[in-house]
Parts: structure tokens; sequence; C-alpha cells
């Protein structure tokens, strides 16, 4: 499926393919054409990859941890797909910036904010405003035992599914178009 999602590691992928439709008409184009397309399709995944990458980080992400949960695998001389896909792994809340809102009049629990899309959106877990650490937790209970613990961190899926529209998809394939284009003329 040219451009088109699969289903990866119950994360949806890109799949950045060239303008060839099947394994066999690839390998029927001449060779300097093959190596173009390649080029082109690498050069798109890559500047694709780095897009999400910022888009995703501007809202208060460490990019160095959002650019180590997407994955790309490049397009080769026998395939000229490149997929880009999303490791399903939490960024701790030490590199992503949060805020805190109490929620109850207690003031002993306030609830943890993050931006998504530039507005505010409430996480998973709690945080104890006179505690020492000041760090969003969550309670659960193990073998009947209550447990309180540090949270695990952020997913990125939420973020992921934002940016991948079908808009999105359709200007990938025209800017690969554009791309191929550029390099062979």
């Amino acid at each position: 499926m040219p451009g088109g999602l699969s289903r990866k590691r119950r994360a949806r992928a890109i799949n950045v393919t060239g303008l060839s439709e099947s394994v066999d008409a690839f390998k029927a184009l001449p060779a300097t054409i093959r190596k173009q397309l390649v080029a082109a399709v690498n050069d798109v995944a890559t500047a694709t990859r780095s897009d999400m990458v910022n888009r995703i980080a501007a809202d208060g992400f460490n990019t160095a941890s959002v650019r180590a949960r997407i994955r790309l695998d490049k397009a080769t001389a026998t395939s000229d797909v490149a997929t880009i896909s999303l490791d399903l792994k939490k960024i701790p809340f030490s590199r992503v910036k949060f805020a805190s809102q109490r929620t109850d009049g207690t003031g002993t629990r306030a609830s943890v904010w993050v931006l998504r899309g530039g507005k505010r959106a409430q996480v998973y877990g709690f945080i104890n405003p006179y505690g020492k650490k000041r760090r969003p937790m969550i309670r659960y209970a193990k073998a009947g035992k209550p447990r309180l613990v540090m949270a695990g961190g952020v997913g990125l899926r939420g973020w992921w599914n934002d940016i991948i529209t079908e808009q999105f998809l359709d200007e990938l394939q025209a800017n690969l178009a554009s791309t191929f284009t550029r390099r062979v003329t």
C-alpha cells in the first residue's frame, strides 16, 4: 500500500513508498533510477521524521527522548520502502515539561498536566504539592496492599496519532513525488 499506514506493535507506522507499486516493477527499473528513487524516499522519510520530532518536542518533550522513540527504517537497493514507526516506551517525567493544578479542597493532591498540540491535557498520576520531591506519582494495589510509586512517564501515542492524518499522508506523497522529480531532472 503506497504511502499508507501499517499496524506495527499496536502503533501505526508510516510507510514511505517509492513510485513503483510492486517489487517486480521496482527491480525492472534501471539501476540509476532505482538509486535515485531510494535516495528520494530516504530523504523524504528523514525529513518527515525530523518534522514529527520537532512537532512533538514543541509541546515540552526533550528532543533527544522523542527522537529515540521514533524509529526510521530506510529504503534499500532491494526495497523502496522506508518505515517510520513509534516505540511505545514512555518518556520519563524528568524529560517532560509538566504543570500541576490542585484538584481537591485539602490541597494534598494535584493533577498532572502536559501540553498536547498547544493545549493542556491531563495525564495519569498526581502530585503531592506539599511533598519534598513534587514528582508525579501513581497509586495502585498489589496483593491487596496499597502501593504508592513514582509515575513512569508519558507515552507518545496520542501525539503520534494526532500528527498522522490523511492530509499529512497526502502531503508526504506529494513531497516524495516532487523530490524524486527534482532529483531526476
